[in-house]
């Protein structure tokens, strides 16, 4: 079976926010051992540093169409984007989306949290 760019695009997106949906379901249904003791301090950086990754990664959306994102339209050819938080990382929207789930590790300190990053 041969894929469209735009089907192959579409599905992976589907079954990846079902996937971390469900995992995310997963992880605040289940009551897991906690793994170290955090300092509530920490906590509360981390805390702070989850929703500044989620706050950037809404900026880090402004470079892209939504659309073409998620394969409801089609791409086209794209120059090489050297605005907004592209002119200092390649990769903002995985370098903010890693930093968020890392902070959320730290926030919830549990055997699941760790298994889930």
């Amino acid at each position: 079976m041969k894929w469209s760019q735009q089907g192959y695009r579409i599905f992976f997106n589907l079954f990846s926010g079902l996937s971390m949906l469900l995992v995310l379901a997963l992880q605040f249904r289940h009551q897991a051992a906690q793994v170290v003791a955090i300092p509530m301090l920490l906590k509360a950086v981390a805390l702070i540093l989850m929703l500044f990754s989620v706050y950037m990664l809404k900026q880090s959306f402004k470079n892209y169409r939504l659309s073409v994102f998620i394969g409801i339209e089609r791409e086209t050819q794209m120059d090489f984007s050297i605005t907004g938080l592209n002119a200092y990382m390649r990769h903002p929207l995985y370098f903010f989306s890693l930093m968020a789930f890392l902070s959320l590790v730290i926030v919830i300190s549990s055997s699941d949290s760790v298994q889930m990053f």
